[in-house]
C-alpha cells in the first residue's frame, strides 16, 4: 500500500478506508484515533465515522484506548487461495523438517524486493526472530531472498531496492557485484546459506520449491549461529564447534527428506509441489 504524502490526505472513501487499514503494523497493534488522524492526513471527525463503519464490519475492532484490526480481515485473508494452497500443500513436508531439526522453519515468496513469509514454525527453544508469518524482509539479506532472486529471475538486480542494499548487520551483503556472485554460487549448490546477514547469532539455510510452472517458492530453516549456540559462557566458540555448528553441514538432509517428496501427493491438493527437484527440496538436518 502506497504511503500518504505527508499533510495530503486521500480523497476517495475507498482510498481512505485502505489507509486506516494500512496503518497498523506488527509494531502497531493497536492505535488511536487521533493516531490514525495524524498517519493518514484524513480529518479527524471523518476518521471517526469511517472507523465506526470498519467495527461494525468488524475490520477493525474497538479497545478501551483505540483501534486494533478486525477478526474478518483475519478470515479474508484466510481465503487468498494462493497462500492456502501453497501452504497446505507444504506444511506436512515443513512439519516433518522442524522434527527432524527442530530449528525455526520459514516458507517464502518473492513480493518485489522483500520475501513474503507464507509459513513459520518455531519450537520451545527457538532463537528469536523478528519474522512472522506474512511479514516481510529485504531479499537480499536472506537465504530466502537469495534462492528466489537466483532461481526465480533473469535480472537480480530487479529485486534491490532502489535505495542501495542497507546493512542490517555487519555481515550483510551491500554490495551488488557481490551478491551476483553469491547468487551464481547458490545456482550451482542448488540451496543458498546467510550466516548473520539478517540477524546477529542466526544463520540460515534454504532450498527453492518449484510451482507447476517451475516458478519457485522457497522454504528455509533458521539455526543458531556457531557463537551463538554454544552453551559456554561468552566468548570465541572453539573452532571444532563452529565446524559442527556450520549451516552447510545441514546439506545431506536436504537430498534424504527429498525422498519423501517421491510419496507423489494429489496433484489437486498440492499442485504448487508438483515440481520439486529431488536435489533441492528444502531440508536440514542436527
Amino acid at each position: 500500500m502506497g504511503a500518504v504524502q505527508p499533510g495530503v490526505g486521500p480523497k476517495s472513501v475507498l482510498v481512505r478506508v485502505f489507509t486506516l487499514l494500512d496503518c497498523f503494523s506488527a509494531e502497531d497493534t493497536e492505535l488511536t484515533l487521533a493516531e490514525l488522524a495524524v498517519r493518514t492526513a484524513i480529518p479527524k471527525p471523518t476518521v471517526h465515522r469511517l472507523a465506526k463503519v470498519l467495527v461494525e464490519q468488524q475490520l477493525l475492532k474497538r479497545t478501551a484506548t483505540g483501534y486494533t484490526l478486525g477478526l474478518r480481515l483475519f478470515e479474508l485473508g484466510e481465503l487468498v487461495s494462493d497462500r492456502r494452497h501453497l501452504r497446505d500443500a507444504s506444511l506436512p513436508f515443513l512439519e516433518e523438517l522442524f522434527e527432524q531439526t527442530h530449528e525455526t522453519i520459514h516458507l517464502g515468496v518473492l513480493e518485489g524486493t522483500e520475501v513474503l513469509y507464507f509459513v513459520k514454525i518455531v519450537g520451545y527453544h527457538a532463537f528469536p526472530l523478528p519474522t512472522r508469518t506474512g511479514g516481510r524482509w529485504p531479499v537480499y539479506a536472506s537465504a530466502l531472498g537469495k534462492v528466489l532472486m537466483a532461481f526465480g529471475t533473469s535480472d537480480p538486480l530487479r529485486c534491490l531496492p532502489a535505495s542501495g542494499l542497507k546493512p542490517l548487520t555487519p555481515y550483510t551483503i551491500t554490495d551488488p557485484g557481490r551478491l551476483l556472485r553469491e547468487l551464481a554460487t547458490v545456482r550451482r549448490a542448488g540451496i543458498a546459506i546467510e550466516s548473520q546477514e539478517s540477524v546477529l547469532g542466526n544463520a540460515c539455510v534454504a532450498a527453492p520449491i518449484f510451482d507447476s510452472d517451475c516458478h519457485p517458492v522457497s522454504s528455509g530453516l533458521r539455526q543458531r549461529a556457531a557463537h551463538a549456540a554454544s552453551a559456554g559462557a561468552a566468548g570465541a566458540t572453539p573452532a571444532s564447534q563452529r565446524d559442527k555448528d556450520h549451516p552447510a553441514r545441514r546439506r545431506p538432509a536436504t537430498r534424504r527428506l527429498a525422498l519423501i517428496r517421491r510419496r507423489a501427493l494429489p496433484y489437486s491438493a498440492a499442485e504448487e509441489l508438483a515440481h520439486v527437484p529431488v536435489e533441492v527440496l528444502s531440508a536440514l538436518d542436527h
